[in-house]
């Protein structure tokens, strides 16, 4: 079985190197790896010319279509995608096409500056983590062509939640996940990193539409909601209806009730690294749910 990873980039700088490293060192024989560029002008090209990874250097219409060109490029069985400023362990693809599973994901060491944490997702991912608003590492998730086309492959509307409307379709198509209780991947945030300069709510709010696209309008109220912890929500979502966002004002007291019990602890979710903490999004998710409760 070949792997196949796709690296979407624009100007990625140094961090490239690395994530070319990480994906030449895999145990794994027969590893594909695709470098979709949008045009650099740092010296990218150069770059994998000298190193002699396959590419293709264009205009395109952001991350995600980048992505979708490189899977329709694949020669690969198994896909992921790995961000420029993200790397591969190095047993990741022997141990995700030996799981012999169509989608397997694990642990993801999750670096910001010189701290460096664990996350560790749910070891089960279903229709009840979905409505749970859990979320699974997109750098070392794999999944097979087959899968990718059952779900319907990627939305190229998503700017930034793409792999969790991804993650959503696939659930909705049957296909089982296994996890693998080992890291398999470095998710690296920084200043120029689209988690490092975007807002999380931003990325709360297209997870939440991701999850209204797919018929759960309770569930994405809650994550609407959830999105209050991260800063002032848009009156009424573009995507959204006014039920929807009448449903997450409910959700929003939840966490303003939460906010008034811990004044510190709500700013603190502003970090991600404290966000990928289980238990502190088990808090979040409680004081939504008793907002919604109370709809």
């Amino acid at each position: 079985m070949r792997v196949t990873v796709v690296t979407p980039c624009l100007n990625p700088g140094e961090r490239l190197e690395r994530c070319l490293d990480s994906v030449a060192a895999q145990t794994y024989p027969d590893v594909e790896h695709l470098v979709v560029d949008g045009g650099s002008t740092d010296g990218t090209v150069e770059l994998l010319e000298r190193r002699g990874v396959p590419f293709v250097s264009e205009p395109d219409e952001g991350q995600t279509d980048a992505i979708a060109k490189g899977f329709a490029r694949a020669q690969g069985d198994m896909l992921a995608w790995l961000n420029a400023d993200d790397e591969l362990e190095p047993s990741a693809a022997e141990l995700v096409v030996s799981s012999g599973a169509d989608w397997v994901y694990g642990d993801c060491v999750v670096v910001e500056g010189d701290r460096r944490t664990i996350w560790r997702p749910p070891p089960r991912y279903g229709p009840r983590e979905v409505e749970a608003g859990e979320m699974i590492p997109q750098p070392g998730s794999f999944f097979t062509q087959d899968a990718l086309e059952r779900a319907g492959g990627l939305d190229t509307t998503f700017d930034l939640a793409m792999d969790i409307d991804l993650w959503v379709r696939l659930v909705d198509a049957g296909i089982e996940a296994r996890y693998v209780p080992v890291e398999l991947a470095v998710f690296e945030i920084h200043a120029a990193s689209k988690t490092g300069y975007i807002g999380r709510k931003d990325f709360m709010l297209e997870h939440a539409r991701a999850l209204e696209k797919s018929g759960r309008r309770r569930a994405a109220a809650a994550a609407i909601g959830r999105a209050a912890a991260f800063g002032e929500v848009p009156e009424v979502p573009a995507w959204a209806d006014a039920q929807l966002v009448r449903t997450a004002r409910s959700a929003e007291l939840g966490i303003e009730r939460l906010r008034r019990r811990d004044p510190r602890g709500i700013p603190a979710l502003l970090n991600p690294q404290v966000w990928l903490q289980r238990e502190v999004r088990g808090r979040v998710v409680a004081a939504v749910r008793r907002g919604l409760s109370r709809a």
